[in-house]
């Protein structure tokens, strides 16, 4: 019998599953709408990506770095030069009025400032935001942000604040299956998150096999990627390689499993052991979510330089948390977008804040001395993709090396805590892309190839997949990682709005910890179905709910 609170969770398998009840009812809902169906929404939209006929839609707000808004009713876009220029309303910061341009009722007087139009060079603004009426599915090749309509939102009412939400996707094919290897800068919330994310390729291909990634959009997000390359590190063929926190690479060798790993005295060390389909986690706490919890790990002391290898993924609390954070700020939530890259560096502090709360997985080393050394901080953030971390370690000269590991509760789930001899650093070849094939069309796509070469950001939306070709094949004498940049930028789901509450949004910003306890309850409410529901909403390649792959 497990112990409780010990639970083994099968991995995602990337093939087909049957998600056609769901979908059934929601097409069904849809029809029984009928022409009568009709939304207002609201995108954010990337200047890069405006095409020509977005003067059709209703307004548009320019937010600026300097925190002044642009309102307009009528507008066009000078692309070649990079400007956009229309009529409407100049607001500052503080959002009062300071002048209007092609308004009505002017006196003639001002004809000549009615027919001077507004003039916004692209790299004065920050965000695009714009309404437009009807049935807009809010997939638009300018859509950054924007009220989701349809089977989308349909699918993720079942729980708002646990529908898909992701980064960019990485799988690689294999014997006519796709293999999910990785997940593309988690925590990259806006431009001023934007990171660079290294993820370990833990697949073993045959020798010689082509080494293509998909890169894939399945959530309801906007993804803007600046790059995506691969790297190879040459190592013997038994060995592996791993990254440690301050960036380097170590091959290392003979992994051992651990003598022992308890959690409140109770072994776990079945589930830690070896990397399967087995995770050790355990259940957030009913009453504060930053309460903490202790495992200890006890291994054989190699006599030489060794590190501690620890494989893991977040648990949905963060994504749970950062969607009804999101909730709160609702219609506001493009406001607080531009203040975040604008005048504003103390929010992205306040955001910063709930991350640094939660914390990462904090190592220590018990000493000769017997006292609890603390060695180093793991805290990468993703729910998606098992990532691995290599913690080197001191030279010890007791008979068995224990390890502390020190985390928030109910905030990881655990794979693999191993043992490793250290052999030598070794560094990368990087390759970057030769070709890049849309998945719709099948075709090479020249202006997505520029874009992940360093030419501005491939943007990509709900659905839609690339595949990468490097020009390298596998080689088990290499250990292949995927190193992403960029950022993301979420959807403002439709049902998030029932929550809208700026007051909330503030009081959350200025006490996280209070924020913190108060959303253990809620949480807790939903936690046992998160993952099932989180991962049957993942969207798949014909941009429709659930998995086809």
């Amino acid at each position: 019998m497990k112990p409780k609170n010990f639970q083994s969770s099968t991995r995602m398998q990337v093939k087909r599953k049957d998600t056609l009840n769901c979908f059934l009812l929601a097409t069904l809902t849809l029809f029984s709408l009928g022409c009568s169906f009709k939304r207002v929404s609201r995108e954010l939209v990337q200047v890069e990506e405006i095409k020509l006929n977005s003067q059709n839609n209703e307004y548009l707000k320019v937010h600026m770095q300097n925190g002044d808004v642009y309102i307009f009713h009528s507008w066009k876009v000078d692309k070649p030069n990079e400007i956009i220029f229309g009529f409407g309303n100049h607001l500052d910061y503080n959002r009062n009025l300071i002048e209007t341009r092609g308004g009505t009722g002017l006196s003639p007087s001002e004809s000549e400032r009615i027919h001077t139009q507004f003039l916004i060079p692209f790299d004065e603004i920050v965000i695009l935001e714009t309404n437009q009426k009807g049935n807009n599915p809010g997939v638009a090749a300018m859509v950054l942000v924007g009220l989701t309509t349809g089977a989308f939102s349909l699918y993720c009412s079942i729980n708002p604040k646990a529908c898909f939400g992701s980064c960019p996707t990485f799988y690689v094919s294999g014997l006519d299956v796709q293999n999910l290897v990785g997940e593309g800068f988690s925590s990259s919330i806006s431009k001023s998150f934007e990171d660079t994310d290294i993820d370990l390729i833990d697949l073993n291909m045959e020798d010689g096999a082509p080494l293509q990634l998909i890169l894939k959009n399945e959530a309801l997000e906007t993804h803007l990627v600046n790059k995506v390359n691969l790297l190879s590190l040459r190592k013997n063929e038994v060995n592996r390689v791993f990254q440690s926190s301050n960036g380097d690479f170590h091959e290392v060798k003979d992994i051992e499993n651990p003598l022992k790993a308890t959690y409140h005295s109770q072994l776990i060390t079945d589930f830690v052991a070896t990397k399967d389909d087995k995770e050790w986690f355990s259940l957030a706490d009913t009453f504060n979510l930053l309460k903490k919890e202790t495992l200890f790990l006890e291994f054989s002391n190699p006599g030489v330089s060794s590190g501690l290898i620890i494989e893991k993924r977040q648990t949905l609390m963060t994504t749970f948390l950062f969607y009804h954070f999101f909730s709160l700020m609702g219609n506001a939530s493009s406001h607080y977008l531009a203040g975040m890259e604008t005048s504003e560096p103390g929010l992205s502090k306040k955001v910063r804040a709930f991350q640094e709360l939660l914390g990462g997985i904090e190592v220590f080393y018990l000493n000769d001395k017997g006292n609890w050394i603390f060695l180093d901080k793991i805290a990468e953030d993703g729910p998606i993709v098992t990532d691995s971390h290599l913690v080197t370690l001191p030279l010890l000269d007791t008979p068995i090396i224990k390890i502390k590991l020190k985390l928030n509760q109910g905030l990881w789930r655990i794979n693999t805590l191993n043992l490793a001899v250290l052999e030598r650093k070794v560094a990368p070849e990087i390759h970057v892309p030769l070709q890049v094939k849309s998945n719709t069309t099948n075709l090479a796509d020249t202006v997505a190839l520029s874009k992940l070469k360093g030419d501005g950001y491939l943007v990509t939306f709900p659905g839609e997949a690339y595949t990468l070709d490097y020009g390298i094949t596998y080689r088990k004498d290499r250990e292949y990682f995927v190193e992403s940049k960029g950022y993301y930028i979420e959807w403002m789901r439709e049902e998030w709005l029932e929550d809208q509450n700026l007051q909330g949004a503030r009081r959350a910003m200025l006490h996280p910890e209070k924020f913190l306890k108060e959303m253990a309850l809620p949480f807790k409410a939903i936690e046992p179905k998160m993952e099932e529901i989180f991962w049957n909403t993942r969207i798949s390649g014909n941009g429709t709910p659930g998995n086809d792959y």
